[in-house]
C-alpha cells in the first residue's frame, strides 16, 4: 500500500514539474514577441532623409546624420561648446 501511494506522488509530482514547464516555455515566448514588436516600433525613414541640426530659430540647416541618435549627441556637445545654444534635430529630406 505504502508504494501505491509513492507511485501515485512521484507521477503527480513529474506531471506538476511538466506542466510547470510548458507554461515557462510558453511565457517566454510571449516575452519574446514581445521585445520583437518594441524593437520594430522604431519608425524607418526613406533613405533620402536625414536627420538634420537647425538652429533654434530654424534659420539654417546644420550638420545632417543618418541616425537621430547621432545627430541629438552631436546637438549635445555642440551646445556645451557654443555657449548652449540650442540645436534641434529633425528629419530632412535632402534631395
Amino acid at each position: 500500500m505504502n508504494s501505491k501511494f509513492l507511485v501515485k506522488y512521484v507521477h503527480c509530482l513529474i506531471t506538476l514539474i511538466i506542466t510547470l514547464l510548458l507554461m515557462l516555455s510558453g511565457h517566454g515566448k510571449i516575452i519574446a514577441k514581445e521585445k520583437n514588436k518594441n524593437n520594430r516600433v522604431e519608425s524607418r525613414l526613406p533613405p533620402d532623409f536625414l536627420w538634420c541640426g537647425t538652429s533654434d530659430n530654424n534659420t539654417y540647416l546644420d550638420f545632417c546624420f543618418q541616425t537621430e541618435k547621432v545627430c541629438k549627441n552631436f546637438a549635445l556637445k555642440r551646445r556645451e561648446t557654443n555657449g548652449g545654444k540650442l540645436t534641434l534635430c529633425r528629419p530632412t529630406r535632402i534631395k
